[in-house]
């Protein structure tokens, strides 16, 4: 029976515990076959320090909204920003904007509040007031000048006219008073205060909570990922040494030019394959290279390797150290890149670019989900053979 051929398996960001990983290694080796022996390359104890990241992220409140504008009014603002749906192709122009703007709002305001229309004797003067207390109060507001979508400038009519329908409901459609013209003028006063009010504390507090829950769902493996990079940086030749010495120890004599050596490699374990088969003074030498949300090109655009030509929209040339190469990215991974449109291999054939299926149970943050997937088992598969 044939001994096991060699794969370096090389682990990413956040991998803090070496039995742990070698268990994952092992697992994945189970699934591709024992006609191959995976062998851990663990760097992770020269990772990034990420106990206590918690601690600097603020605290950001859950009721800044509340008490903003008047308990009547918070419904028809909440309705108002349920029906921003904010379809393409139905913003209004750039040409005279603002006054364009007013004439979506008066118009859907008159709708809503049942207000005679302006061409009509009757409730003319209503109707006007409300146009023209709409055209000086819109221009005055700080969020609702800069909204362009119509839809929800007619939202913005419609609460307005439905906010006038509860003020006054038995003197509309009758003939106007001094009275109720002065109705008009106070309740869309108001209304556009505690709107624009309303409207920009929401903006405030809906990104404000967007951007912490980011920072503490999140935080941590960004965290890890810059991190890592950083130790990467300072102790790469330590980190490179580590894939020589797992050759030394468990696959001697493979990983040269005549005898190169299979890679599987996630996250920023790729970058570190990569970085050692484009080494000029000790290039690790590789048959089958497997990259999951990896970025080997992300960083050879922004920091080129010395040992490879810039990235000008035409694809490097790799030198003959990598034969193959399959990279996996899920379309969740922040961390994953493309690389076939920035490489070639020696063979002129690009790296080979796969999507990876999201499966819904993988959550919002994919990057650590590769490792059971149908798809890297298949690709290894086919990659090593």
């Amino acid at each position: 029976m044939a001994e096991p051929k060699p794969v370096l398996v090389i682990h990413g960001v956040g991998c803090r515990n070496s039995s742990e990983f070698k268990e994952r290694v092992d697992e994945l080796n189970k699934l591709v076959g024992d006609a191959w022996k995976f062998i851990p390359v663990f760097w992770g104890d020269l990772g990034a320090e990420v106990k206590g990241i918690e601690d600097t992220i603020p605290h950001v409140p859950t009721d800044r909204v509340r008490g903003i504008i008047s308990q009547p009014v918070m419904p028809l603002a909440m309705n108002l920003l349920k029906q921003y749906t904010p379809p393409q192709g139905r913003g209004v122009r750039a040409s005279s904007l603002l006054v364009e703007k007013i004439e979506i709002v008066s118009r859907a305001a008159i709708m809503a509040s049942g207000l005679p229309v302006p061409s009509k004797v009757r409730g003319e003067k209503a109707s006007k007031t409300l146009r023209d207390t709409i055209k000086e109060r819109l221009g005055e507001t700080r969020c609702l000048k800069l909204i362009e979508d119509k839809a929800l400038l007619e939202a913005i009519g419609q609460t307005l006219g439905v906010a006038l329908q509860s003020a006054s409901p038995k003197r509309l459609g009758q003939a106007e008073t001094r009275g109720f013209v002065a109705d008009v003028k106070g309740v869309v006063n108001r209304m556009f205060f505690e709107l624009d009010a309303f409207v920009e504390a929401m903006i405030v507090q809906v990104l404000a909570n967007f951007n912490q829950f980011l920072r503490v769902q999140y935080g941590p493996d960004i965290v890890h990922f810059l991190g890592d990079i950083f130790v990467y940086q300072r102790h790469r030749a330590e980190i490179h040494s580590r894939l020589r010495e797992a050759i030394s120890q468990s696959a001697r004599e493979f990983g040269t030019c005549e005898n190169p050596i299979h890679v599987i490699a996630h996250s920023l374990g790729g970058l570190i394959a990569f970085d050692a088969a484009v080494d000029t003074q000790m290039p690790l030498y590789i048959n089958g290279f497997v990259t999951f949300g990896s970025q080997p090109a992300f960083f050879h655009v922004v920091d080129p390797r010395t040992s490879l030509s810039k990235y000008q929209r035409r694809p490097v040339k790799l030198p003959p150290t990598i034969l193959k190469w399959t990279n996996l990215w899920d379309s969740l991974d922040p961390l994953a890149f493309l690389a076939g449109k920035i490489f070639h291999l020696s063979s002129s054939e690009c790296p080979k670019d796969i999507e990876v299926a999201h499966m819904p149970s993988s959550g919002l943050w994919t990057h650590s989900t590769y490792w059971k997937h149908h798809t890297l088992v298949e690709t290894i598969r086919t990659s090593l053979a």
